[in-house]
């Protein structure tokens, strides 16, 4: 007898089982791509809302320290009679309660056209105000100087 040797061949159902198997791989590594790429992009935007929310905080920090400076030099204008000519005030972060000090320049000058019952006052903050992203607001007052007796009461 003649031996016949038959070629290996695939079942049809065999072969269907491996061609899925390999589907599903390539669909699996396509999906953690996509979630991969979705993660990526949220943890993008989360960190830039975290930076935003910290530049709006120091914003904000630094309009409470100008407000700060102009009730302390009108306070410092009317104690000494006008005759305060400002300061830098160095707040450190303890006292802010913070992470960061922040410092206040306060200049006080008397307008040219004024017989010197006015003081024109000029504040600056910065906050934090030895860092790269430090915010610097400015604002100017023009103060009446308060006189002795009308600081008395009756």
């Amino acid at each position: 007898m003649k031996s016949v040797r038959r070629a290996r061949t695939f079942e049809p159902r065999e072969r269907g089982l491996r061609l899925r198997r390999g589907s599903i791989t390539v669909f699996v590594l396509v999906c953690l791509v996509a979630i991969t790429m979705v993660c990526g992009v949220l943890l993008r935007i989360g960190l830039a809302e975290r930076q935003r929310i910290r530049a709006e905080a120091r914003r904000l920090q630094a309009e409470w320290l100008v407000e700060s400076g102009l009730e302390r030099a009108v306070v410092q204008i009317n104690e000494s009679k006008g005759e305060y000519q400002g300061e830098v005030w160095e707040i450190t972060a303890a006292e802010l309660g913070g992470l960061d000090s922040g410092r206040v320049t306060i200049a006080v000058e008397t307008p040219k056209d004024e017989a010197g019952g006015r003081r024109r006052v000029r504040v600056q903050a910065d906050y934090p105000h030895d860092a790269t992203a430090r915010v610097r607001l400015s604002k100017m007052l023009t103060v009446a100087i308060k006189s002795a007796s009308s600081s008395e009461k009756p």
